[in-house]
């Protein structure tokens, strides 16, 4: 059984240690891919990849933080006037989306009325404490970020972004077909790449 897993390990090492550094002792006249510690095998990987987790985070922001952007304005939620609360959204309690809200994606793109009020309230104090020289007590006013409250603020799109923001976290192209197909091409380019690569170094080298 040992001798099983023994040779089961040395397989995928195999597999993977050929992955990475296959072809790195190509030998060209003018090039050389011998002895690197870096193969043009890992950069493809790891641009490949990239792709990948890059296709991976934008389908969560639009199937996750999108909801907010898309009941916000299918409900008119584009002034202060409109503005709702996750709440009256029917998306409270959703721990991703008030994360978001907090400190991610949402948080800035989104306007809140509670953020403008105290932006509005920062504003005065600043201009007062300019026409005094000083601030409150003879003392310099001290700008403090407002924390957001997910739970109570009311948020609306601003409505000269509403509609381009609607098309950023469109539900189009979201789905889990349409990640498995990035990672079938991706995967197809990559092994295309592997063949490319030494070819095309081969031509210039040849042509030098």
């Amino acid at each position: 059984m040992f001798a099983e897993d023994r040779s089961l390990w040395e397989s995928i090492k195999g597999f993977f240690e050929e992955l990475f550094y296959g072809g790195h002792d190509m030998k060209f006249e003018n090039f050389s891919f011998g002895n690197q510690i870096v193969t043009y095998r890992m950069i493809i990987l790891a641009i490949g990849l990239g792709l990948v987790i890059s296709s991976a985070v934008m389908i969560y922001k639009r199937r996750v933080e999108g909801r907010v952007v898309r009941e916000l304005f299918r409900r008119g939620a584009t002034c202060v006037e409109n503005a709702k609360t996750l709440k009256e959204l029917g998306l409270f309690g959703d721990w991703r989306i008030e994360n978001s809200l907090r400190r991610g994606t949402l948080g800035r793109m989104l306007r809140s009325v509670e953020k403008d009020e105290y932006e509005e309230f920062l504003r005065e104090k600043i201009l007062a404490s300019e026409g005094s020289k000083k601030g409150e007590n003879g003392k310099r006013v001290l700008i403090e970020d407002r924390k957001p409250r997910p739970l109570s603020d009311r948020y609306y799109i601003p409505e000269d972004r509403a509609e381009e923001m609607v098309r950023l976290f469109s539900e189009r192209g979201s789905g889990i077909w349409s990640f498995l197909l990035t990672v079938v091409l991706t995967a197809v380019a990559v092994a295309l790449l592997f063949v490319l690569v030494p070819w095309f170094v081969g031509l210039i080298d040849s042509s030098l």
